[in-house]
């Protein structure tokens, strides 16, 4: 009974079946802005389509899904004014571009602290400016009058390595640069819920929490549950129960599995397995011979946890990728 709408920048969420479900589909890829290669969708690229699909009289309820690139890679691409940390006259290695930081960091090539700083300014900016306007949709929103009669999500796909233990990008580590991301959940007044959860809670539970909050029931067989029981308070009944996060592929695959106030790691390249408290977690000590329980259930965990596909699910079709969003895949360094 809803109405479905993705507006996307980033062409991962528009294939391999991801917009299944979905009954529009707008795609904001670009590879070209006059002369200027820019490679990605801005985040002020948004603002127009979501004016005109608000506008837009719709009898049904709506679940709008909008995926802005910003602040991912490259970090060079936001209006200037945004970059205000940077340092004048900087004239080191990295400029921002996915192209340049793979060819300076990702090659393991030493970065110097004031190429760290510049990388920081520049991450910091883009940042911002991803900022800036998701208060203007915000805006818009309000000034619509829809806001306070809907749910809105904020959360991210990863964080980023920034230098920190010497890694770069994401994709390639399960540090908590990359696996701490931000959720923010906006409801309306009569839900009369407000506060911080500092309990893990993992993006498999955003969907099936969602759903609560409108009285919808799930597809069986999901590995993330709601979580609208914990808002009121900590429920001690959900855990232990693992969280689990992958990096990598193949031989060179990492693995971090959340639970009991721990984290267990495993990285396949050197073989190593680490337990660390969930509050240090790789800024703290190695606990595993102080926790051999709690090591051993999370390791195992680490084998056996996936997501199940729900027994509802269609089967996946193969899918062409064309020529355009090739290019967008590649100037988000995919």
């Amino acid at each position: 009974g809803y109405s479905t709408t993705m507006i996307t920048g980033n062409p991962n969420s528009a294939f391999n079946n991801l917009a299944r479900g979905f009954q529009e589909v707008h795609r904001l890829y670009r590879t070209s802005e006059g002369k200027k290669r820019v490679g990605v969708t801005l985040a002020t690229d948004f603002e127009a389509p979501i004016r005109e699909w608000i506008a837009t009289p719709r009898a049904e309820p709506f679940f709008l899904y909008v995926h802005s690139v910003q602040p991912h890679e490259p970090y060079d691409v936001a209006p200037e004014e945004f970059y205000r940390d940077l340092v004048p006259g900087y004239d080191g290695l990295l400029d921002g571009t996915i192209h340049n930081i793979r060819r300076h960091v990702k090659s393991k090539r030493e970065a110097s602290a004031e190429d760290l700083q510049h990388l920081l300014a520049l991450y910091e900016g883009n940042l911002r400016y991803a900022d800036s306007v998701l208060g203007d949709l915000l805006e818009i929103l309000r000034k619509s009058g829809l806001l306070e009669s809907s749910i809105l999500v904020v959360t991210s796909d990863h964080g980023e390595s920034l230098g920190e233990r010497g890694r770069f990008g994401h994709g390639n580590n399960i540090h908590r640069e990359t696996t701490s991301i931000p959720l923010l959940i906006r409801l309306p007044t009569h839900f009369d819920v407000t506060g911080r959860m500092s309990l893990p809670f993992g993006t498999v539970d955003i969907m099936p929490t969602a759903l609560d909050f409108v009285g919808v029931s799930g597809p069986a067989g999901r590995w993330g549950r709601s979580q609208l029981p914990r808002l009121g308070g900590p429920n001690a009944a959900e855990w232990p129960r693992p969280l689990p996060s992958w990096a990598g592929g193949g031989t060179a695959a990492s693995v971090a599995v959340f639970g009991a106030d721990c984290k267990y790691t495993f990285d396949s390249r050197y073989g190593q397995e680490s337990l660390f408290t969930f509050e240090e977690q790789e800024d703290g000590e190695d606990i595993r011979s102080q926790r051999p329980v709690t090591f051993d259930y999370l390791a195992f965990t680490s084998l056996t946890a996936g997501t199940p596909i729900s027994v509802d699910a269609a089967a996946p079709e193969a899918e062409e990728i064309d020529a355009d969003t090739l290019e967008a895949l590649r100037a988000l360094g995919y």
